[in-house]
């Protein structure tokens, strides 16, 4: 060997001092600096959705960034139906206030997993996501065993002549009414057998003649199937006075 040591080929050290992609570069610093961008209009969409996940991995859309809700509005101003199309919140009661605050901006909105968050009926979050703005891809599904629930709160007494409904797989429903200001001691006013449809959209018109009620539970019975779903629910009816 004539007393000379042989260079080792270290390739971890030859990685490390490869340069990165220059395109790379631009995303992470847009990314990193998203508080300085007013739109990303004539953006492609492949380049947005490269920056939104690196600013997703450097916590841009956390709840303690002072600039996350102008961060996510920048994406959803432009990429409305590729932004956020379904949300899994189970047991994650605390994920629930940061999307309450960013609910408005979640348009694309099409399904939530609400499973384990123990939300009461008057929780201020279910509120907002009734008024978030609603399509045939849109629905309110079973997450278990039957019978299931929700219950609606009207502004002021009501005096209910008719519920249309569109629902998918409901086999037995009932419809309850309650005159207290807090959801308690129901009555039964209805109990309808609908038409399996064969897992196709269901069309229920339901006329309840004059009946009075601060909330109304609509209560799935039974189903056609291990889920069902409520695509849309109107009440006719005009305030008691």
């Amino acid at each position: 060997m004539n007393g000379k040591r042989l260079k080792t080929h270290d390739i971890s050290e030859e990685r490390q001092k490869t340069p990165k992609r220059l395109l790379s570069q631009c995303i992470h610093y847009v990314a990193d600096n998203l508080c300085y961008v007013d739109s990303f209009y004539g953006l492609p969409d492949l380049i947005a959705e490269q920056i939104f996940r690196k600013a997703e991995s450097l916590d841009k859309f956390d709840l303690d960034d002072k600039n996350s809700f102008h961060a996510l509005s920048i994406f959803t101003t432009v990429y409305e139906d590729l932004i956020i199309s379904s949300l899994n919140l189970c047991n994650q009661y605390l994920g629930v206030n940061f999307c309450q605050d960013r609910l408005n901006l979640l348009t694309s909105l099409r399904e939530i997993d609400l499973t384990g968050c123990r939300l009461g009926d008057e929780h201020d979050f279910l509120n907002d996501l009734g008024q978030l703005q609603r399509d045939s891809e849109t629905f309110w599904t079973t997450t278990g065993l039957f019978p299931q629930e929700f219950v609606i709160k009207f502004t002021s007494m009501m005096n209910m002549s008719k519920v249309e409904l569109a629902s998918c797989n409901v086999r037995r429903l009932i419809l309850e009414k309650s005159t207290d200001s807090e959801p308690l001691n129901f009555e039964p006013i209805k109990e309808i057998e609908m038409n399996s449809h064969d897992g196709q959209l269901q069309s229920e018109e339901i006329n309840l003649g004059n009946v009075q009620a601060q909330h109304l539970r609509v209560v799935i019975d039974s189903a056609y199937d291990h889920f069902a779903a409520v695509y849309r629910l109107h009440v006719d009816g005009t305030a008691a006075h």
